[in-house]
């Protein structure tokens, strides 16, 4: 994000909707803050002091987005201008609650681990393993160019091959890596998990991380997991017993529209009577304030000495069903 000097915004770190002066060092003697606010811009014309102009607004969001018209031009985080700038050049200024202090300032590195690096080729799934949207899984070459089939493509990069790559990501400066979703599922961007208690058997599995984390943490850098634990995927347990059972507590956890709900229990129907079935990819979202068994569980913490990460169904890979 792009800050303003937060020298020159009181309080610095503001509470969501308390109001801040915001400060600008100029000699023009007129100006106008711009804001946005639920996607429309704002405007409150700035007052003189000491040494430029300064306005008092609230932070109704976070980030609170804004930036100056002076007679000059148009200053965001980029500089001056002589159009008005994209909201993402605009100023950024944070609410609480804030980032961890070490966040602030830290060299983050985004990974997503298929197709990052290859440590242990034999971890990669087989070509048309299991089907995925009703067609079956790809098994792509490295150097391959990605094809139509996008999630269904696996070029089989996994934790072993970010652990190799530290002493090349430690030398170009980072502090930080940002993996995409680790957890088990049928996608290779893994966003519409499975098994949140399982590390995915094809990245390497509890023990890969447990490793690239012990290297990280001896060479002081940090590890963020994105949990998208808002939603799950189609072959998830909660939603196979919240499609199946009406009773069962996980029902409680999705919305479900009758005539989708049609759909899915005549698909369900077919399966059982031994025709192909294939999970519909894609992610199924919880219902907001609904039960969340995942999120109300303590969560052991990921750190030497602290005992084993919750473990899955086994240490091999699972071999999905075709149908």
């Amino acid at each position: 994000m792009n800050h303003h000097d937060l020298e020159h915004v009181d309080p610095p770190f503001p509470e969501l909707g308390e109001e801040v002066e915001l400060f600008l060092e100029t000699e023009a003697r007129e100006g106008v803050l711009l804001y946005e606010r639920d996607g429309e811009l704002q405007k409150k014309p700035m007052e003189p002091w000491e040494k430029g102009l300064r306005a008092r607004v609230p932070v109704h969001t976070s980030p609170f987005r804004y930036c100056f018209r002076l007679p000059q031009g148009y200053l965001g985080s980029h500089g001056l201008g002589k159009t008005l700038p994209r909201y993402d050049r605009f100023f950024h200024l944070l609410a609480k609650p804030l980032p961890p202090e070490w966040a602030l300032g830290t060299a983050f590195y985004q990974i997503f681990p298929d197709r990052f690096r290859q440590g242990r080729p034999g971890l990669a799934p087989k070509d048309g393993a299991w089907l995925y949207g009703g067609r079956p899984i790809r098994r792509k070459a490295w150097h391959e160019p990605p094809g139509e089939d996008g999630a269904r493509e696996f070029y089989g990069g996994d934790l072993w091959g970010v652990l190799e790559a530290l002493p090349y990501l430690e030398a170009l400066g980072v502090e930080a890596l940002y993996l995409t979703p680790i957890f088990q599922s049928p996608s290779s961007h893994r966003y519409d998990t499975e098994d949140y208690h399982r590390v995915d058997p094809h990245l390497g599995g509890e023990e890969a991380l447990r490793a690239l984390y012990e290297a990280l943490e001896a060479r002081g850098m940090r590890l963020i997991l994105d949990g998208v634990f808002n939603h799950v995927g189609a072959t998830h347990p909660w939603f196979r017993k919240a499609l199946l059972d009406p009773a069962s507590p996980e029902r409680g956890m999705f919305t479900f529209y009758p005539e989708r709900l049609r759909q899915l229990l005549g698909r369900e129907a077919h399966a059982q009577a031994g025709l192909r079935l294939a999970p519909h990819p894609g992610a199924l979202r919880l219902r907001k304030g609904g039960p969340h068994p995942l999120l109300d569980a303590p969560c052991p913490r990921l750190a030497p000495g602290r005992g084993p990460l919750p473990r899955g169904r086994g240490d091999e890979p699972e071999k999905r069903p075709l149908a």
